[in-house]
């Protein structure tokens, strides 16, 4: 009888497995634990490596299973019609959800058997759901009212500045933390992926920031409280300051987006001082502020300085990403902003290519 512990397999280990039936496995197990061959012989009557029985073998003393084990059957078998409707539900209302997220839901939800990460991944596949870069939207830009709203105000624009847009000035904040959302999202093949933001929006530590066609203007950092209406207010008079005393305008058109905080004070005491005009964009109309490009790519400077580890502090990071935008950066946010006018102003609903 064969040592198990101590078997010598080296002058077969290069020769590829065979391929045995579940009878011949039957058969040798039988022959063999019956004593009357050893595991040699048993073999050597079967037509099978020596190596092949002797690994049978042990398996079956180890597991007492006799029949070779199933490939990709477990798979099959967990991913029935019901798992693959349960991921599909979960990655509709979640798309950018992890399959570690994924999996802890359809624990959650009671599923018979347990599901490994790789079979939710081949589950995916079978949906033709593929993962991508996340654009993500408030849910409210293409009600039909917002869309007329759009359409009113890129007509002003137009009117107002006639593709000269030296005096226009885009101003607005964003917020920023150490936790910044992952870039990706999951999706059918073939269509965007597409994250609904929740329209309250959380702050840590806030940007404050004016554009111009030609360079971002006067930034400030907010990291000792939120911006409410007298901080948003403050840094307001502080801009006007700056455009006059530092880059000479005397004129000028600000234009704000209709946060709540951007209306709480009035603004008629800062006209008359500076003498420079405010104006509202209309409602979910962020793709017609170019401010919103350059937010992006300060965000991206601040997500890369964030995985490599680097050291200094969150406001440092943010002042290196407002450092990286340059004049081309800003005309270029510009003409973005102006293909987006002429769709609005033909009253389109808006959409992220």
């Amino acid at each position: 009888m064969a040592d198990f512990n101590d078997v010598n397999v080296s002058n077969d280990q290069s020769r590829r497995n065979q391929r045995i039936s579940n009878e011949k496995r039957h058969s040798l197990i039988e022959m063999y634990n019956g004593q009357s061959y050893t595991l040699k012989e048993a073999a050597s009557a079967l037509n099978i490596k020596y190596t092949t029985a002797w690994k049978i073998v042990h398996e079956f003393q180890v597991t007492s299973r006799k029949d070779k084990k199933p490939k990709g059957g477990s798979n099959k078998r967990i991913l029935s019609p019901e798992i693959l409707n349960q991921i599909e539900d979960i990655v509709s209302c979640n798309p950018d959800y992890t399959l570690k997220q994924i999996k802890e839901v359809l624990e959650t939800n009671n599923i018979p058997l347990s599901i490994s990460l790789s079979t939710i991944n081949n589950g995916l596949k079978a949906l033709m759901i593929t993962i991508k870069k996340a654009h993500r939207e408030l849910g409210k830009v293409n009600d039909e009212k917002y869309i007329a709203a759009r359409k009113t105000y890129s007509i002003w624009f137009n009117e107002e500045f006639r593709a000269n847009y030296e005096t226009a000035i885009f101003v607005d904040e964003s917020p920023f933390n150490l936790h910044l959302q992952r870039l990706q999202a999951r999706s059918t093949k073939g269509t965007r992926a597409i994250v609904i933001l929740p329209n309250v929006r959380g702050r840590s530590i806030s940007l404050i920031a004016s554009i111009g066609i030609a360079s971002l203007y006067y930034t400030k950092i907010i990291d000792k409280t939120t911006v409410n209406g007298d901080v948003f207010y403050e840094y307001l008079v502080e801009l006007c300051t700056n455009l006059r005393d530092v880059h000479g305008l005397t004129s000028a058109c600000i234009i704000l987006d209709n946060a709540r905080v951007h209306r709480e004070r009035d603004l008629q005491q800062v006209t008359t001082e500076f003498g420079f005009e405010f104006h509202f964009l209309s409602p979910y109309s962020y793709m017609l502020n170019p401010i919103e490009c350059a937010f992006s790519k300060i965000k991206n400077s601040v997500r890369e300085t964030l995985r490599r580890g680097e050291n200094g502090s969150l406001s440092d990071q943010i002042l290196k990403g407002v450092e990286s935008i340059s004049a081309d950066d800003c005309a270029g946010y510009f003409r973005n902003m102006t293909r987006n006018l002429v769709n609005s102003a033909a009253g389109l609903p808006y959409v992220h290519y």
